[in-house]
């Protein structure tokens, strides 16, 4: 399944069926379990000559479970402090803090608003792989004080811990 989401910013995905050679679109609508059947053949009209799609609309599951890449996730809560995974929202934050001279001390540079966005979407995207950062909030303040994460060296790296 490959995730997008169109210009109003709502998710839209392609299944492939492998073992059809087939597409097929894959809207989910608001609400629990539901899909968006006009937008789905809205997709198949207007991709019909790009790409092949699976002709058999019964043949069309959704994938409720898959529904994100980057889902939800876990959630930490104490009385003081919320843990979670990275947001969309949280980009205005997460630039405050990328810009702010005394958070960006022991960095190479502060950084500018396109490179702390860049920088949350390639984190959110690592999810699965090498690093995982977490937002950090006081609960009652709902700051933002910062972040924190773990990053998986390499097995060939010369680092060693302490």
């Amino acid at each position: 399944m490959f995730a997008f989401k169109d210009s109003q910013g709502q998710p839209v995905n392609f299944i492939y069926n492998y073992k059809r050679g087939t597409w097929y679109p894959f809207v989910p609508a608001d609400g629990a379990q539901k899909r968006s059947t006009e937008r789905e053949l809205q997709l198949k009209a207007q991709l019909a000559d790009e790409l092949p799609i699976e002709p058999e609309l019964e043949r069309w599951f959704p994938l409720w479970a898959f529904r994100s890449r980057n889902p939800p996730g876990p959630e930490l809560r104490t009385e003081r402090l919320l843990l979670r995974r990275w947001r969309e929202s949280d980009r205005d934050a997460f630039a405050a803090l990328n810009a702010n001279e005394r958070v960006m001390e022991h960095f190479p540079a502060l950084l500018t608003r396109p490179e702390s966005d860049f920088r949350l979407r390639a984190d959110r995207g690592r999810l699965q792989g090498q690093r995982v950062r977490h937002l950090v909030r006081r609960a009652a303040r709902r700051d933002l004080p910062g972040l924190t994460g773990i990053s998986i060296v390499p097995s060939k790296s010369t680092s060693r811990p302490p």
